[in-house]
């Protein structure tokens, strides 16, 4: 009995061989699973600056709609930012960008930092004219092609 008994002792544990092959497998799983957060979170950075431009833009129509001058509609102290949104051109911020006529406009909005590509944050972009459709364009990266930002459109 004494010999059965250690015999099955010795094959109670894992050989290293296996410890270092669950070691290597979890490895893998998990940059995986990061290079999928990763990208996720970039997405989720330029999700959040589209909605805030559609929602300045929709701010902007509105003052428009009363004033029919889209030069009284282009600055934070003409109106109040949507709830939730911030005013300014820094990341994670919004701003109007008027141009030289009273009919066109830009909405600019950067992505917040994490949302970033060779060194510069992803810019989204909506030009309306008083008459005629929206134009949408975004900026991320040399490519344009990361994250929200599908070949510099949106």
């Amino acid at each position: 009995m004494k010999l059965a008994h250690r015999i099955r002792r010795r094959e109670d544990g894992l050989t290293l061989l296996e410890v270092v092959s669950v070691i290597a497998i979890l490895g893998i799983l998990v940059t995986s699973a990061y290079a999928v957060f990763v990208d996720g979170d970039e997405s989720a950075m330029d999700t959040e600056a589209k909605s805030n431009a559609r929602s300045l833009l929709w701010k902007v129509h509105s003052c428009f709609t009363s004033t029919e001058d889209y030069t009284l509609c282009d600055e934070p102290t003409e109106q109040e930012p949507p709830p939730g949104v911030v005013w300014g051109e820094n990341p994670g911020e919004v701003y109007v960008d008027r141009g030289p006529a009273t009919t066109r406009y830009t909405v600019t909005v950067r992505g917040v930092s994490k949302a970033e590509t060779d060194g510069h944050n992803h810019v989204f972009t909506i030009v309306k004219e008083a008459s005629g459709p929206e134009e949408r364009s975004c900026q991320a990266g040399n490519e344009n092609d990361v994250g929200g930002c599908s070949d510099g459109a949106w």
